[in-house]
Order: C-alpha cells, then structure tokens, then sequence
C-alpha cells in the first residue's frame, strides 16, 4: 500500500527544510519553474540531498508564495520611512566592517544604470534609495 503524504506533512516539511536552509544561510526561490539558492556560504551535502528530495514539494509552495507575496507586499509603514533606520543585513554589515578596515576602499562600490520604463513615482524612487 502506497502511503501519500497530506498537504500539513508537505508544509511540515518544507517549513522544516526552509528553517535548515536558514539557518546555514541557504535561500532558496523559483524561476520559470526551476528551483535556485543563494548561499553564503558552502551548502552542507546532506542539505542539498534534503533539498533534491523534497523538489517536487518545494517548487510549487515557493511559486504560490513568491506570487502571494508580490501581490499581497504592503507599503512601507510611515514610521520606517524616514524617522527609523532599518537594521543592516549580515551582507550589509560585513561590507560596513570591510570598508572600516580598508579606510575608505571603493573596491566594493558598484557603478551602473538603470533604466525605467513607463511613469516614475519619484517619491516611491526616493523612499526606496533612502
């Protein structure tokens, strides 16, 4: 007899897998249904066989988040907008450390363009360099 596993043991599992990936700082999303990481570091093997196993269950829970999340994302709350500073990220932080021991290093800055198609909300443009 077959067991199937119900769609609470699937969210268990990648609730679960999503946390270990985390916590070694392993992200993982979908792109034209293809499953990707990021990594800042070496990913554990035992990790990445945990992840290859459990494929067909995480792409399409990343899919519907990542598409929930991009329509339900709420506008940046008042209070954050200029009044608060935002904590940095660990890659922010590092990069902060690095420039405080390099004394004024431009070997991280990253020169470059963007271009913008369609009407431009200045102020959303200005909040979201800020």
């Amino acid at each position: 007899m077959a067991y199937i596993q119900t769609e609470r043991e699937n969210l268990k599992i990648v609730g679960n897998l999503l946390k270990k990936a985390a916590d070694v700082g392993v992200f993982l999303s979908v792109k034209q249904g293809r499953l990707y990481f990021k990594s800042t570091g070496e990913i554990p093997s035992a990790l990445r066989e945990e992840i290859a196993a459990n494929r067909a269950v995480l792409i399409p829970f990343l899919k519907e988040r990542e598409s929930e999340e991009a329509s339900t994302r709420p506008p940046l709350p008042e209070s954050r907008m200029a009044s608060q500073d935002a904590p940095l990220s660990f890659a922010q932080e590092r990069l902060w450390f690095i420039d405080q021991m390099g004394g004024g290093s431009v070997q991280y800055n990253m020169p470059g363009a963007l271009r913008v198609r369609g009407r431009l909300d200045e102020e959303m443009a200005e909040q979201a360099l800020k």
